[in-house]
């Protein structure tokens, strides 16, 4: 099944769009059209607003099976709708448009048996119920007798579109209602066991693709308006490969994509060995949805025993298996070999379908409810019984969700600034709540690179030599992508606000954005209305490049770095006299400045914990600089980000560049050789004495933590363990506690236990020191 969408899978230059000013306006429907993004996932508006398509539940399968599509058994493409009709094909059409005004009408002259319509779902659906509409005014009147037949659709013969229906519901005798409905329900004699699995010997719907109502006796002015399917919901499984997501697996994967693509025509067959472990044998599937969803409820479709089509009498349905879930939330694998992605994976469910029923059956049929949960990669094992073989074929599996998409990517092309531009701000107009936002990431470079790729007639690639080789007719033409330079910077961190610094490296001439939707509610989203990017020609043409030395420092020991810089200056060329500093750590002394061969002194310098500002006395165009910043390492290869600016036009920057690789980017060896968190916990004094006099009134504590970014927790507890008072971070590295608990009350005078500790993922450190509290 193809729902008709298609992923855009080529970065190609974007055409900057409006240009206003030095700003590049992005906010258009066509505009957003030229992003890569998964598709089916997100509704662009004519507005030029982008939101997070909404998923439903309790859907009427009928009204949108034109938009499905599958091929039939000769492997033409076919769209979902009027199948065919015995009689007036031309009217079968009104019966989908859910009207009561419109209908179809069987012929009075043609015979009974061709009294019938059917209706292609396009897709297979999990059906609730199936309503009749007919039809009560002069010349068309509801059909007095008749059954209505469905079928999920998998072939009785092989080869060929013929199915076995089943009757779900029709009349006993003849009616005028005008409305009729019949609910459809699945038998399953199951024993199964497992998490979240329903256990119910009845499920409140059936799997189905075909809908035909016969008629079994004619009537005047016989007429049917309407037939609805009300389903389970919109399954998020079938449109997987359309959003760039892929399924793998270590056995038979040529069909194992057959499990989502919305068909029963088609299914995965697995032949496990009892004998061999589930990784040793491949008995397993890892499916990346391309996108992350918000899911609820997952169900698995098995064909009865004996099907016909299958070839396999010693069919068997799975005797056990395990489903785990991931959002995508990465986790260090340490180069072990891995079967799943190095994701974090929870488990949903592990099922024991291996004893009998008293009908000595198994499940055939898996539904499993559970709370909504972020889901972006599902991964599957069979369980086979110790000694035992088993073969099995899986149909299709059913995912939903009601409401938004957890979240959703979108990456804009190459945009071709045509020539070096100096960035200055990212701005955005969105609509968000406290359960949603927008993330914008960029990255920059002055190259784009291009791969080709070549493939025979049948889609193949094939090296270039042998593509030369083969005849037109054989062959299909070069594929041309668009690839990024090596200069390219990585991506930058998430901007936080609107209208803030750019982040990536400036001036460059091509610039590439990252747009990600998120919801923790899937009952809301984000609305992202229009992206704009300010620049200005570079302050300096040929790019600022600078050093800083020494390479290596020594951990937490105050050293003097100098930073040295120098612009490739042209003639047009502006300059500038600001610099700009991103610090590994806060300033611990005076800035000492030279341009050119010069001391001279800076007209002001303002410094944050991790920031300096340093306006110069002159402006700069074509000297070098030379800056001492004093100052600790506290952690390793500790980068020294910098731009220069200017002070009538403090929102124009210009990023320096590194003037070799590493050139801006400090090393602390004994970091990596020594294997502690914690390196130093120092104390003001062991006594706190809080009576106000000056003297040892609070508790300050210097505490050095490496080689992570978990936060410290310090705490005070009393002799016995109890938790009694928390203290108060007041930088990177410095603590206070002024002897009170956490009311604000003074503790009772004693000895108190001050404990420091730092948690990770691997390991958890801790370090203690006895307190007394004297008053």
């Amino acid at each position: 099944m193809l729902q008709r969408t298609y992923l855009l899978t080529l970065l190609v230059l974007f055409p900057l769009g409006e240009i206003d000013a030095g700003t590049l306006l992005i906010n258009s429907q066509d505009q957003w059209e030229q992003w890569t993004f998964p598709q089916g996932v997100l509704s662009l508006a004519a507005d030029g607003s982008v939101e997070l398509r909404r998923f439903r539940r309790d859907i009427d399968a009928v009204a949108d099976a034109a938009e499905f599509f599958h091929p039939n058994a000769k492997g033409k493409e076919v769209q979902g709708g009027i199948r065919s009709a015995g009689t007036h094909v031309d009217q079968a059409a009104h019966i989908l448009d859910g009207a009561a005004t419109t209908w179809w009408q069987p012929s009075q002259e043609a015979p009974l048996d061709d009294w019938w319509v059917e209706i292609d779902l396009g897709r297979l659906v999990q059906a609730k119920k199936i309503r009749l509409t007919f039809p009560d005014t002069e010349g068309a009147r509801p059909l007095r007798e008749f059954s209505v037949f469905v079928t999920e659709g998998t072939p009785f013969l092989t080869g060929q579109d013929v199915f076995r229906y089943d009757r779900v519901g029709g009349t006993t005798q003849p009616s005028r209602e005008t409305v009729i409905e019949y609910d459809l329900v699945t038998p399953e004699l199951g024993n199964a066991t497992g998490e979240y699995l329903a256990t119910s010997d009845t499920l409140e719907y059936m799997s189905i693709q075909y809908v035909r109502v016969v008629a079994h006796a004619k009537s005047l002015d016989a007429a049917l308006a309407a037939v609805e399917v009300e389903a389970i919901g919109d399954n998020i499984a079938p449109g997987t490969i359309e959003r760039g997501g892929v399924i793998r697996t270590g056995r038979d994967p040529r069909t194992i994509a057959n499990i989502m693509d919305g068909t029963a025509a088609t299914w995965w067959t697995l032949t496990s060995r009892g004998d061999l472990d589930w990784r040793d044998k491949g008995d397993w599937f890892e499916w990346d949805l391309g996108a992350t969803f918000w899911i609820d409820q997952l169900t698995m479709v098995e064909p009865p025993p004996g099907f016909a089509t299958l070839g396999v009498n010693s069919y068997r349905n799975q005797s056990g298996f395990e489903l785990l879930t991931s959002d995508g939330t990465p986790i260090p694998t340490q180069g072990e070999e891995r079967l799943q992605s190095p994701v974090d994976y929870q488990l949903l469910s592990f099922v024991d379908n291996e004893t009998l029923s008293s009908a000595g059956t198994r499940n055939r049929n898996f539904d499993f409810r559970f709370p909504a949960r972020k889901v972006r990669y599902l991964f599957y094992h069979h369980e086979s019984p110790v000694n035992r073989s088993t073969v099995f074929h899986l149909f299709e599996i059913f995912l939903y969700g009601a409401g938004h998409p957890a979240e959703v990517a979108m990456t804009s092309n190459f945009i071709d600034l045509e020539g070096a531009k100096s960035l200055r701000r990212m701005r955005w107009e969105a609509e968000t709540t406290a359960a949603t936002r927008i993330e914008i990431r960029t990255r920059t470079g002055n190259t784009l690179d291009e791969e080709i790729f070549y493939y025979d007639k049948n889609g193949r690639e094939v090296p270039k030599g042998r593509w030369d080789k083969l005849p037109a007719s054989q062959k299909l033409p070069e594929v041309i992508v668009t690839k990024a330079g090596t200069d390219w910077s990585a991506w930058s961190s998430a901007y936080k606000e609107s209208g803030e610094a750019f982040r990536s490296p400036t001036p460059r001439r091509f610039v590439q954005m990252e747009v990600r939707l998120r919801t923790e509610d899937p009952e809301v989203a984000p609305t992202l209305r229009e992206i704009a990017l300010d620049f200005d020609d570079p302050l300096i043409g040929g790019g600022v490049f600078a050093s800083v030395s020494p390479r290596e420092a020594t951990l937490d020991s105050l050293t003097v770095f100098t930073f040295r810089l120098g612009g490739r200056t042209r003639p047009a060329d502006r300059g500038f006299n600001r610099l700009v500093f991103d610090l590994p750590n806060s300033l611990e002394g005076e800035v000492q400045l030279r341009i050119g061969d010069r001391r001279v002194e800076p007209l002001q310098v303002e410094s944050s914990e991790d920031s300096v500002v340093i306006d110069l006395p002159e402006q700069v165009r074509g000297d070098s600089i030379e800056v001492n910043l004093p100052l600790r390492l506290l952690a390793d290869a500790a980068a020294f980000d910098a731009w220069v600016s200017s002070t009538t036009q403090p929102d124009v920057r210009q990023g320096i560049q590194p003037e070799d690789i590493g050139a801006l980017t400090v090393f602390v060896p004994e970091i990596a050789q020594e294997g502690h968190l914690i390196r130093a916990l120092e104390m003001s004094s062991a006594m706190v004495t809080p009576n106000g006099d000056g003297i040892n009134d609070r508790l300050q504590l210097r505490l050095l933590v490496v080689k992570t970014t978990a936060q410290p927790k310090v705490a005070i507890y009393d002799l016995s363990g109890a938790l009694v008072a928390s203290t108060e971070q007041m930088d990177q590295t410095h603590y206070v506690w002024d002897g009170r608990d956490e009311s604000g009350l003074l503790l009772p005078p004693g000895i108190y236990i001050l404990d420091a500790k730092v948690e990770t993922d691997t390991a958890t450190e801790r370090r203690q020191r006895i307190v007394h509290v004297v008053y």
